[in-house]
């Protein structure tokens, strides 16, 4: 048990560049710096929906059905990005999702066009959920957007 100790006090030396006494500190002061860095990506994502609902309601004439896929967003960014586009005349089939991992998935727009498409929508990407106008689920393909 003790050379474990010492092993792992040997490998956090290496990995915070100090001494165990200061171990505690920095683990403290990472978590915290974190946190804040993950609040500002929140918030660069929101502006970034914003921006990208902006280019969309420029459109003339817009499009029936919007899709859209970000690999770095999440529900969060998805739904800002439907609040912003605000029009349930338009279907929106929106992803987010690393391609090689689960994602999230929501559909949006009139209710009898979100229920024709979203059990299909989510056959292909694998996922489950539901919804009548905002139809949200977890997809196992979020790759899949790109050739469908």
């Amino acid at each position: 048990y003790l050379k474990d100790c010492v092993g792992r006090e040997k490998e956090l030396n290496l990995l915070l560049h100090s001494n165990p006494s200061d171990h505690i500190r920095l683990v403290e002061k990472t978590k915290k710096e974190l946190k804040q860095y993950m609040k500002s990506l929140n918030e660069a994502l929101r502006d970034l929906a914003t921006a990208e609902a902006f280019r969309f309601n420029q459109q003339s004439p817009k499009p029936k059905i919007y899709f859209h896929h970000r690999r770095d967003g999440d529900l969060e960014y998805l739904g800002a990005l439907v609040s912003a586009i605000d029009d349930e005349n338009v279907l929106k089939i929106l992803t987010a999702g690393e391609d090689s991992g689960p994602g999230v998935l929501i559909i949006h727009g009139k209710p009898e066009d979100v229920s024709k498409v979203s059990k299909k929508v989510c056959e292909i990407l694998e996922g489950k959920g539901g919804g009548k106008t905002r139809f949200t689920a977890k997809i196992q393909k979020p790759h899949k957007t790109e050739g469908s």
